[in-house]
C-alpha cells in the first residue's frame, strides 16, 4: 500500500503505522480482507505534536543533521 510506513505483528495484533488519508482505514481493511484476515477491531490514533513535527521536517535524521550543522557554525 502506498501510505503504509511500518507494519508490526505482536501478541496476535497487527499494527499498521502510516500517513493518514481520508480512506486509510477502509484501504487497510480491504487489503486485509482480500488475503483472508479476520478483523476484530480497527483503531486510529492522531499523531502527537512531536510525531507531526518530525514527519513535517523530514524525520529525526534530518533534524539531527540540522542541529549538528548549527552547532558547527556557533
Amino acid at each position: 500500500m502506498e501510505h503504509v510506513c511500518n507494519v508490526t505483528y505482536v501478541d496476535s495484533k497487527l499494527q499498521v503505522s502510516c500517513e493518514r488519508t481520508a480512506t486509510l482505514a477502509e484501504e487497510v481493511a480491504a487489503a486485509l480482507l482480500d488475503v483472508g484476515a479476520r478483523i476484530r477491531t480497527i483503531n486510529t490514533k492522531d499523531p502527537t505534536l512531536e510525531e507531526a513535527f518530525i514527519a513535517l521536517t523530514g524525520g529525526e535524521e534530518e533534524i539531527d543533521r540540522f542541529l549538528e550543522g548549527a552547532g558547527q557554525k556557533a
